[in-house]
This record gives structure tokens, sequence and C-alpha cells, in this order.
């Protein structure tokens, strides 16, 4: 879990990943059964924002890093991006 987080193992301490599943909880993200399991919001949550992620940010990523002309900025993607969001 550590590495999806962005954190070595050595900072993420048995405290701070009681803190990070008990705040997951509480958001009706994950429950508890006896081990954690996620819920049906939390799939909804995650492919929320899978969604943005794989169809602008990942690719307006790789327009920067390949200075593509043939494509958007990615700055009118991300536009682009909250007028949807705006009109949903």
């Amino acid at each position: 879990m550590a590495p999806l987080l962005c954190v070595s193992a050595e900072h993420w301490s048995p405290g701070r990943m009681a803190h990070d599943l008990r705040r997951l909880r509480l958001h009706g993200l994950i429950e508890r059964i006896p081990r954690y399991r996620v819920t049906a919001r939390g799939i909804r949550v995650a492919l929320c924002y899978q969604r943005p992620y794989a169809c602008v940010l990942r690719p307006a990523g790789c327009d920067v890093r390949r200075r593509s002309t043939a494509q958007q900025p990615p700055a009118r993607k991300v536009e682009a991006f909250d007028r949807e969001i705006d009109r949903l």
C-alpha cells in the first residue's frame, strides 16, 4: 500500500495505516467484514478518478513529453474536461 501512496514503507507506520483505513471506512469507501473490502460506493469513486486520469491527464502528460503539435495542448484538454463535468 505504501508505494501506491508514494510513501516509503519505513515512513508508513501502523498508526498511519490505521488512520488511513479508518478515514476510508468513515467515508464509506471500504468496509470491514472481517477483512477490509471495497464497497460499491468505493468502486464508483475510484472509477470517477480513474476515467479523467486515463482520458485527460495521462494523454496530456504524454503530449507534453512528445511536444506533439497534432493534438490539443494539455490546457485545452483540461478545459474541455471541466466543461463536460459542468455539463453533467
